[in-house]
C-alpha cells in the first residue's frame, strides 16, 4: 500500500473541495498543494501521470463539493419556504444569552438538513418541533478581518439554516420514537446533573474534556485558556480520542484480545466514544484512524499512520465535503500530518525529548489554521505537553464514571477520585486569570496567524526543509546534514511569526462591529481604538481584529460616550488585554462597568490637544462643563498628522454639531475622512457645519438592516449632492483607509470601494 499516493489523494481531493468552497484566504489550499507535491517528490518511483491524476483528483473534489452545496442550498430554499417544518432535536441544548441553542434535523425531505435554532426554553433530545419556517435564515459571511466566517463554519458542522423563534412561534410535539442519540444525549444530562452534586467545582472541566460540554465554564475561565493557548483542552478532539484510544488498547492487551478481537472492541468502543461526545468531524476522525490503524497492524501493512490519515480523510470528505471548512477536522489532520512527515525528520536530527519534537511538529503544521482561534502560542504547545499526562488518565475516568453513573456506592467514590486530575487542569487556569491579562500577554507569545504572505513563506521554508531531507539521505550517510541548522530555522521561524508587520504609515479601521461604532488608529504598531461597538462585539469582532493585525495591548482606549453601541464590547477587551489608558468626555466619566479597572483615566473637552505615538490630535467636543444628553456630550476628535485628516464625531447630534466647524479647513495638511455623527442619523445632518468641513471621503458605521433606519436617505443624498463618495460598515464590511506621503488608500471588505 503506497501511503504517500492515499495522503496525496486526500490533499488532492481536499484542495479541490476548499477552492469551491469559497475560503476568504488560498492559504490551506497552497498549504494543501505543497503537502501533496512534497509526498510526490519523496515518492520514488512515481509514474510521470502522476501531477496529471493530482490535478484530476482537485477538480474531482470541486465539483463534487459544488454538487453538495447546489443540492443542499436549493434544499434550505424549500424549507424556508415551508409554512409548517417539523424538526427534530438532535444535540443537547446549550444556555446562551438569547436562550438555549441546540442543532435540529430535518424530517421527511428534509431529513439530511440540519438547522441550528435559539429557542427560549430546553428541549429534551428526540422532541419534534413545530415552527414557521420563515423564521430560518441562512448566516451571513465575515465582514472584517479576523471574524468568524460563520457560513463556512456551520457549513463544516452541516448546518445550513439558523434561526430564532419565540415561545409562541412553535410548538413543542413528543418524540415518536428514541433514537440511540437521543438516549445517550438523555443519559448525558442525568450524568451531568449528578456530577455537579458530587464534585461542583471540577464538574464542568470534567464535562468539558469528556464530552465537549463547555456550558459549564464561565467566560473568565474561556478567557483565561484562550490566552494561555490550551482552550483546544476543553473542546472534544483527537487528543481526548487518542486517550481513550489508548484505555482501549490496554484493555485488550490486559485481556489478552488480539486480532479480530482487537479490532471489534476498538471499533465498538470508540464508536460508543464518538456518541458520547457528539460526532464531531474531529472524533469521526480520530476513530477512523483508529479502526485503520489496527486494521494495517493487523495485516502488517508498514507506515500505518500516513494509510491511516489518507484513508479516513478521503472517507469524511466523500460523506461530507464541507467537512474541510470545519476547524477540528483541519486541526485533526494538519495535527497529524505534523506527527506523520515532520516529526520523524525532527526525531533524527535534534536531540530533544520526543514529547516536545512530538508537541512541536503537530504545532507548527497546525499554524496555518490556528486563526480560527485567533491566536497561537508556542506557550500554548509547550502546556499541551504538560497537559497530555493529564487528560490520558482524565478522558478515560470520565467514560468509566460515565458507564457506573447509576452505581450508588462506587459513583459518589470515584467522582471525588476524578476531582483530582480536573483540579490539576483548572488551578493554572485559575491561577492565570487571577494574574491578569498583561503579564499572561507577555509571556505567553501570542502569535499573529492571518497573514497570508507571511504563511506561505513559513510553509515554503518547511516544504524546501523536507523535501531537502531526500536528497541528503543520498547524499550523507544516515541522512545528516547538520541537526543544528534544522534548530535554528525553528527558532527563526517562530520568531519571524511572532513579530508583526504593520503598514506604512496610518492605517484607519472602521471596523464593522453592527450597529455601533469601533475605529483602530495603528501607528508605528501601536494602537488606539475609538469605541468597542455593542455587547457581544469585543469578543465577535474587535478582539479578533486586534490579534489578526498582532497587536497584544490597547495603548490608548477612547470612549466617545456611555451608550450600549459604543461600550457594550469594552469589558471583553479589558480582561483579555492590557490598556494603558482611556479617554473620555468631559463631564460623562468612564463606563460603570469600568469603575474598578487599574488604568488611567483622562477626561477631555473642547480645546484639549494631545500627542500619541507622533500624531497630533484635538478635542473639538464637548465644551468644559457641558453634561447634557450623553450623544450631544460624545468625545469628538480631530487628527490633523500623519499625511491625512481624520475627524471622529461620535454620535454628536443636536446643537453641539457647531463645534465641528471649529476645525482648520479641510485638505491643509492631507485628505479628510469623516465618520458620520450618530450613525447617519438625520438629526446629525447640519449643512451650515457640514459645508464647512467638506471632507474627501465619509464613512457610516451602521448595523445591515438597523431598526433606525441609518444611515437616513436625507444625509445619503446630501453627500451625494456634493459629489462626496460615502462608504458604509453595513454594505462594505470593514473599512481601512490608509494614509501615506498624502495619498490616501481606501480598501472594503464586502463591497468595492466607490
Amino acid at each position: 500500500m503506497n501511503t504517500g499516493m492515499l495522503f496525496a489523494g486526500f490533499t488532492a481531493l481536499a484542495t479541490g473541495c476548499l477552492l469551491r468552497a469559497g475560503q476568504n484566504s488560498l492559504l490551506p489550499v497552497f498549504f494543501l498543494v505543497a503537502a501533496a507535491l512534497i509526498l510526490l517528490w519523496r515518492i520514488r518511483g512515481t509514474p510521470d501521470l502522476t501531477p496529471v491524476v493530482f490535478l484530476l483528483v482537485v477538480c474531482m473534489g470541486w465539483g463534487y463539493a459544488g454538487f453538495t452545496e447546489a443540492r443542499m442550498e436549493a434544499l434550505a430554499r424549500e424549507a424556508m419556504e415551508e409554512e409548517v417544518l417539523i424538526l427534530e432535536v438532535r444535540t443537547a441544548p446549550r444556555e446562551t444569552a438569547r436562550g438555549y441553542q441546540g442543532d435540529f434535523r430535518g424530517t421527511g425531505r428534509f431529513r439530511s438538513l440540519r438547522v441550528r435554532l435559539q429557542t427560549p426554553e430546553p428541549l429534551e433530545p428526540d422532541t419534534r418541533v413545530r415552527l414557521d419556517g420563515t423564521l430560518l435564515m441562512i448566516p451571513d459571511p465575515a465582514r472584517g478581518l479576523g471574524q468568524a466566517d460563520w457560513r463556512n463554519i456551520l457549513r463544516g458542522e452541516g448546518i445550513w439554516l439558523q434561526g430564532f423563534v419565540s415561545r409562541n412561534q412553535y410548538e413543542a410535539l413528543p418524540a415518536v420514537r428514541r433514537s440511540l442519540s437521543g438516549a445517550v444525549l438523555v443519559a448525558r444530562s442525568r450524568f451531568a446533573t449528578k456530577l455537579k452534586m458530587e464534585i461542583p467545582r471540577e464538574a464542568p472541566v470534567v464535562l468539558a474534556a469528556v464530552f465537549g460540554d463547555k456550558s459549564g465554564l464561565d467566560d473568565e475561565f474561556l478567557d483565561s485558556t484562550s490566552l494561555l493557548g490550551i482552550r483546544h483542552l476543553f473542546a472534544v478532539s483527537g487528543m481526548h480520542a487518542g486517550a481513550f484510544a489508548l484505555l482501549l488498547v490496554l484493555l485488550c492487551a490486559g485481556f489478552g484480545i488480539t486480532g479480530r478481537g482487537r479490532l471489534a472492541v476498538t471499533g465498538a468502543g470508540m464508536a460508543g466514544f464518538c456518541l458520547l461526545s457528539g460526532m464531531t468531524p474531529s472524533v469521526i476522525r480520530a476513530g477512523l484512524m483508529l479502526l485503520i490503524h489496527q486494521y494495517c497492524e493487523y495485516h502488517r501493512i508498514e507506515k500505518s499512520m500516513g494509510a491511516a490519515l489518507g484513508i479516513s480523510g478521503l472517507i469524511m470528505l466523500l460523506v461530507n465535503p464541507f467537512y474541510v471548512l470545519s476547524a477540528g477536522f483541519l486541526l485533526s489532520y494538519s495535527a497529524v500530518s505534523g506527527l506523520a512527515f515532520v516529526y520523524p525528520l525532527l526525531k533524527r536530527r535534534l536531540p530533544l525529548p520526543e514529547p516536545l519534537l512530538a508537541g512541536f511538529s503537530a504545532w507548527v503544521m497546525g499554524l496555518p489554521f490556528q486563526e480560527v482561534f485567533g491566536r497561537s502560542s508556542p506557550a500554548g504547545m509547550v502546556l499541551s505537553v504538560l497537559f497530555a499526562p493529564v487528560l490520558l488518565v482524565l478522558v478515560p475516568a470520565g467514560v468509566v464514571l460515565f458507564l457506573l453513573a447509576e452505581v450508588p456506592v462506587l459513583f459518589p467514590v470515584l467522582a471525588r477520585g476524578i476531582a483530582l486530575p480536573a483540579r490539576l487542569i483548572t488551578w493554572p487556569v485559575e491561577m492565570a486569570g487571577q494574574h491578569g491579562t498583561g503579564i499572561l500577554n507577555a509571556i505567553m507569545l501570542p502569535l499573529p496567524v492571518t497573514d497570508p504572505a507571511r504563511k506561505m513563506l513559513f510553509f515554503g521554508i518547511w516544504t524546501l526543509v523536507l523535501g531537502l531531507d531526500r536528497k541528503a539521505e543520498q547524499m550523507r550517510p544516515k541522512g545528516r546534514y547538520g541537526g543544528g541548522f534544522l534548530a535554528v530555522l525553528c527558532l527563526l521561524q517562530v520568531l519571524f511569526i511572532a513579530v508583526p508587520v504593520h503598514p506604512r504609515g496610518v492605517l484607519v479601521a472602521f471596523l464593522d462591529v453592527g450597529q455601533g461604532d469601533c475605529v483602530a488608529v495603528v501607528h508605528r504598531g501601536r494602537v488606539m481604538l475609538v469605541d468597542a461597538g455593542t455587547m457581544g462585539a469585543g469578543e465577535r469582532a474587535v478582539l479578533p481584529w486586534l490579534r489578526a493585525m498582532g497587536l497584544r495591548k490597547v495603548d490608548l482606549m477612547v470612549v466617545s460616550h456611555n451608550h450600549e453601541d459604543h461600550v457594550g464590547g469594552l469589558i471583553p477587551v479589558l480582561r483579555q488585554m492590557p490598556v494603558d489608558s482611556v479617554l473620555v468626555a468631559s463631564g460623562s466619566g468612564p463606563p460603570q462597568d469600568m469603575e474598578g479597572e487599574a488604568m488611567k483615566v483622562l477626561a477631555l473637552h473642547r480645546g484639549r490637544q494631545f500627542v500619541w505615538n507622533g500624531l497630533k490630535f484635538r478635542a473639538v467636543s464637548p465644551e468644559r462643563g457641558f453634561s447634557g444628553e450623553p450623544n450631544e456630550n460624545s468625545l469628538a476628535l480631530y487628527m490633523e498628522s500623519g499625511g491625512m485628516e481624520l475627524l471622529l464625531t461620535g454620535d454628536l447630534e443636536g446643537p453641539q454639531l457647531k463645534n465641528l466647524g471649529q476645525i482648520p479647513e479641510a485638505g491643509v495638511t492631507g485628505p479628510m475622512i469623516l465618520k458620520a455623527p450618530h450613525h447617519g442619523s438625520r438629526y446629525s445632518l447640519d449643512p451650515a457645519v457640514l459645508d464647512r468641513i467638506r471632507p474627501d471621503l465619509v464613512v457610516i458605521s451602521a448595523g445591515p438592516g438597523n431598526r433606525y433606519g441609518h444611515p437616513h436617505p436625507e444625509v445619503l443624498d446630501y453627500w451625494q449632492d456634493r459629489g462626496v463618495p460615502v462608504l458604509r460598515t453595513d454594505r462594505q464590511g470593514e473599512i481601512r483607509v490608509r494614509g501615506f506621503r498624502g495619498k490616501l488608500k481606501v480598501s472594503t471588505w464586502l463591497e468595492p470601494a466607490v
